[in-house]
């Protein structure tokens, strides 16, 4: 889920049905180097290099996850997520977005790891950068 997408129903609406805000977070997503998919039938996705951000179609922000060096991290730590910031947190359990503020939010059991560890978000947005530790 890569936009707060509000009382639109939990799928990839078409471009035309978004609101200005919406369709804005994906334009200032592309702009800002997140890779962007097209899907034209509501199944299946394809990269698009060059949005031409058609009414007709659906767009999303291609999933990235965060580099977590998870051999590194205690196991109690089972999700990560990157704020608007850029800081990367660590959560216990699934945490969600609080656009509005834009961070995540879990409750307990979060860590911010600004410090000890350098990750790479190069090509993360924040709005889609939960990351699960592997199984």
């Amino acid at each position: 889920m890569s936009i707060d997408f509000g009382e639109i129903p939990l799928r990839h609406p078409k471009f035309g049905d978004l609101s200005r805000t919406q369709q804005h977070e994906l334009f200032d997503a592309f702009v800002d180097g997140c890779s962007i998919e097209i899907s034209r039938d509501g199944q299946s996705w394809d990269d698009c290099s060059t949005p031409t951000w058609s009414l007709d179609a659906s767009y999303r922000i291609k999933s990235a996850t965060l580099p977590i060096p998870w051999d590194k991290i205690i196991p109690a730590y089972q999700y990560a997520a990157m704020n608007k910031s850029g800081a990367v947190m660590l959560f216990e359990t699934e945490p969600h977005r609080e656009v509005a503020r834009s961070y995540w939010y879990a409750g307990s059991g979060v860590y911010e790891t600004t410090y000890p560890f350098f990750i790479d978000t190069t090509g993360v947005n924040w709005m889609n950068s939960v990351t699960k530790r592997p199984e």
